[in-house]
């Protein structure tokens, strides 16, 4: 029942039903408070949103509950990247790409070589 709930959080977040899915998060963060895939939904409607700020504070907070989440991790980076700040995604993305889960670590990777690509002026553009 628990996937399916967190699908449809999902779900409603990328068919553009904000609402309904930051019911759901919300719903999911009262009932698991110790789990961080509740606040990582929330975060990645921050994201949805372009307040990459806030997606960065729900993401941390997520690192609270459960330090070693590659998910966290890399969605901290993606979101220290939107507000142009290189150094602290890099340090993300490479939490990430040490993980043990191979989508999170691959993504991380791929960041980080665009990070070394671009210079850093283009970056804060």
């Amino acid at each position: 029942m628990l996937p399916l709930l967190i699908e449809i959080g999902h779900l409603a977040r990328m068919r553009g039903h904000a609402r309904p899915a930051r019911q759901i998060f919300v719903a999911l963060d009262e009932a698991f408070p110790r789990r961080a895939f509740p606040v990582l939904g929330l975060a990645l409607l921050a994201l949805d949103r372009g307040d990459h700020a806030a997606a960065a504070r729900l993401c941390q907070a997520a690192l609270v509950r459960v330090p070693d989440h590659a998910l966290a991790w890399l969605w901290l980076g993606i979101s220290q990247y939107g507000m142009a700040a290189p150094h602290a995604a890099r340090a993300a993305f490479l939490h990430a790409a040490a993980s043990r889960d191979a989508v999170a670590a691959r993504t991380a990777q791929a960041f980080l070589a665009r990070l070394t690509q671009v210079p850093d002026e283009e970056r804060r553009a």
